[in-house]
């Protein structure tokens, strides 16, 4: 898990800003009828139970990865990354209808496009967060790399649990 929030928080700090304000991104995606039954903090990121999660991680072609971490929401590292304002040359948008989904695009010098997407759906109490990046160079084909990331909570978490 830690894995793929630090990718996300990295990948995602390359997108723009632009998200509406928590209010109204959480009736629209009521409005639509979304899958997701987040509530959101103050600065629209989704809440999750603190407590011991259980957390299946995979990357193309290889086996899940499963562990077992106490979280109390979502480390600030990631946080930071979903609120980064976009650097030079970058894109972002930000849609809460069906959980959180922030993607962005940057163009590199030579005509390199970076294209990343993360999105987070589900409750707090089971998420399912998968993060795509995509690299194309002109007069090559597109290289793309995709991770999932299905997390249940499981329990609170013991004293010995949260010191580790």
């Amino acid at each position: 898990m830690k894995k793929i929030l630090a990718t996300a928080a990295i990948s995602i700090a390359l997108a723009a800003c632009g998200a509406p304000k928590p209010d109204e991104a959480q009736a629209a995606g009521q409005a639509a009828g979304s899958a997701s039954t987040f509530q959101y903090d103050a600065d629209g990121i989704p809440k999750l139970r603190p407590g011991l999660w259980e957390i299946s991680h995979t990357e193309e072609g290889e086996e899940a990865e499963i562990t077992r971490i106490c979280l109390n929401g979502l480390d600030e590292k990631t946080r930071e990354g979903l609120l980064a304002p976009a650097p030079e040359n970058c894109t972002k948008v930000v849609d809460r209808s069906r959980g959180l989904s922030v993607g962005g695009t940057c163009q590199q010098p030579g005509g390199t496009q970076l294209s990343t997407n993360i999105s987070i759906t589900g409750s707090e109490t089971r998420f399912t967060t998968r993060l795509s990046i995509s690299m194309s160079a002109p007069g090559q084909e597109p290289e793309v790399s995709t991770q999932v990331a299905e997390a249940r909570w499981v329990s609170p978490c013991t004293e010995a649990e949260e010191a580790s």
